[in-house]
């Protein structure tokens, strides 16, 4: 009842729409949340201590787990292994052992992730990227909302491409901070489809094409749109859809 803006102070006394629930108290979104707390879904929480939110905005701890200086634990729980917990920088070796504080930290599958979902290296995203789906960056933790309001998904910040993991390079936002994203040539058939890998930037060509010199090998450029064909190598486990004549 501290940040729950559903039932602030006590049960049934919901916040306003806009306000967040700090201490009990229902406050205006400009009073901000009090250190350590940090505003998640509308409300102030404590990511030290929130199994919801452990470590970051969306990273909730398993069945029997509990929050304890940003991290899951339990007696099962291995304790941090040198992975380094900060938006996707560098790391050691090996997936996260702890929640990470925003999205990027590598992973095999979703259960490496502490409730978020796992990008697989399978599709594209070198040494897998966890991540959560997210309408605006106050749903990221300490990373931002990349795409649409309606399917936007948590990317790690970044200023250069040396703040990214290996495999990531740093694409620059618009109205929002630059993102890692993968380097298309980690994986081009899976991450460009139809389209060509531009090895001097690491990003695909598109999303119109002028010659099929801008599209993959074996596919054609119609009407400014790269078209995949049979002979187009779409990546492990995907074909060329005759119907859109994309990857899929």
């Amino acid at each position: 009842m501290q940040i729950n803006p559903t039932h602030c102070g006590m049960c049934d006394n919901p916040c306003a729409t806009g306000q967040a629930c700090q201490a009990g108290a229902c406050t205006a979104p400009s009073s901000g949340c009090a250190a350590p707390q940090v505003m998640c879904s509308g409300g102030c929480t404590d990511p030290n201590t929130d199994r919801a939110n452990c470590g970051g905005c969306g990273f909730a701890c398993g069945t029997g787990q509990t929050c304890r200086s940003g991290a899951c634990t339990s007696s099962t729980t291995p304790t941090d292994a040198g992975t380094v917990r900060d938006s996707g920088t560098s790391r050691d070796s090996g997936v996260a052992t702890t929640p990470p504080t925003g999205p990027g930290t590598g992973c095999n599958s979703d259960a490496d992730c502490f409730g978020a979902h796992c990008i697989t290296d399978a599709e594209g995203w070198s040494g897998g990227y966890c991540t959560i789906s997210c309408s605006t960056s106050a749903d990221c933790g300490d990373g931002v909302c990349a795409g649409s309001s309606t399917s936007g998904i948590c990317l790690a910040v970044c200023r250069t491409s040396s703040d990214c993991r290996s495999g990531y390079r740093c694409q620059p936002g618009t109205t929002v901070p630059g993102f890692c994203v993968p380097r298309c040539s980690y994986n081009a058939a899976v991450l460009c489809g139809e389209y060509r890998c531009d090895t001097t930037t690491d990003q695909c060509t598109g999303p119109r094409c002028t010659s099929a010199s801008q599209c993959s090998t074996g596919s054609t450029c119609t009407n400014r749109y790269c078209d995949c064909t049979a002979a187009t190598d779409c990546g492990a486990g995907r074909s060329c859809d005759p119907a859109t004549r994309s990857c899929q």
